[in-house]
């Protein structure tokens, strides 16, 4: 997947969120499983030998399931596990926050850390998706927009701290990040007033999800707004494994 094509995985996505409950696993078969076969893919293309040594799990592909490790402290279950020959290679995970993202923007990235260090103190490495819209609903209980949310850019900041920080001695720290903030908002959908309105106006519009022009300095930790470099860079890290 290109770009392009990553950014229209993520409409699909968060338009069978919008067509499903919030709880709902649907949204996460069609973008884990669109990362999971892509990164197998990439994989086995860059791996010089023939044999299909390389395998994964993952809602969506596959199986359709996620795998559960031990853990250092707790089991968990990953969104997407690699495995060379059977064995663990890597665990990947993925957040898509689609609504009230403000109210729980430290959560997402606590939990980030604390799964990260229970993943690579297993002895293997740990990479991170955060995706986000620079501008999100608030869905009250009902499903009602109650306003929409500019993204705190301020939120960015515990993001840029940690990509200058040192993965080497920081087991809390994914061995790399893409941080990819979208652009679904404009003033026709900033009229929806439910999520069916929003969901009728992204399906029978064709409208399509462009990248934030929101700049950012990171430092080698994170990626910013590149699916394509990223996900090259992780399937070459996990090919030197």
């Amino acid at each position: 997947m290109n770009n392009s094509e990553f950014l229209h995985v993520l409409k699909k996505s968060f338009l069978k969120y919008l067509e499903t409950s919030p709880q709902s696993n649907e949204k996460l078969k069609i973008l884990h499983g669109e990362i999971a076969s892509d990164i197998i893919e990439r994989i086995e293309k860059l791996n010089n030998i023939k044999e299909n040594i390389y395998s994964v799990h993952s809602y969506g592909y596959g199986k359709g399931k996620e795998y559960t490790i031990k853990g250092r402290y707790t089991e968990k279950r990953l969104d997407i596990t690699i495995f060379k020959n059977k064995n663990i290679v890597a665990g990947i995970s993925v957040k898509y926050p689609m609504g009230n993202y403000n109210q729980n923007s430290n959560n997402y990235f606590e939990l980030m850390l604390g799964e990260t260090a229970n993943v690579k103190c297993d002895d293997f490495p740990h990479f991170h998706f955060f995706i986000v819209p620079d501008k999100i609903p608030y869905f009250d209980k009902e499903g009602n927009i109650k306003k929409w949310e500019d993204f705190n850019l301020n939120h960015m900041k515990k993001y840029e701290n940690l990509s200058n920080d040192k993965t080497k001695e920081r087991l809390h720290i994914p061995n790399k990040v893409l941080v990819y903030l979208i652009d679904i908002h404009n003033e026709i959908s900033r009229k929806s007033k439910n999520r069916e309105e929003l969901r009728y106006y992204y399906k029978e519009n064709k409208c399509e999800l462009k990248l934030s022009k929101h700049k950012f300095d990171f430092g080698n930790i994170i990626i910013y707004n590149d699916y394509e470099k990223y996900i090259n860079e992780i399937a070459q890290m996990i090919l030197n494994i």
